[in-house]
């Protein structure tokens, strides 16, 4: 696939089924270099509060609820 440069970025929050993520970079590219208006990408899905899943035909979205004292134990395994 060929490189693509963007013609800008700005930073907005995305809210998808109602799993909403802050200050997302969105890069603008030219008119005709992508037939939809947004692709919504690994950076926003792989934050730490959203979680998806993929079955088939079927994709769910949802908020994970962090416990911050838990995971902060969980990393000094």
């Amino acid at each position: 696939m060929p490189a693509l440069t963007s013609i800008g970025r700005i930073k907005a929050d995305i809210e998808v089924r109602n799993v909403k993520a802050e200050n997302i970079s969105i890069y603008v590219v030219p008119e005709d270099a992508q037939s939809v208006d947004l692709i919504i990408g690994r950076t926003w899905l792989d934050l730490p509060h959203i979680a998806y899943t993929k079955k088939e035909k079927e994709f769910t979205l949802d908020t994970v609820k962090m416990n911050y004292l838990e995971t902060f134990r969980l990393m000094e395994r």
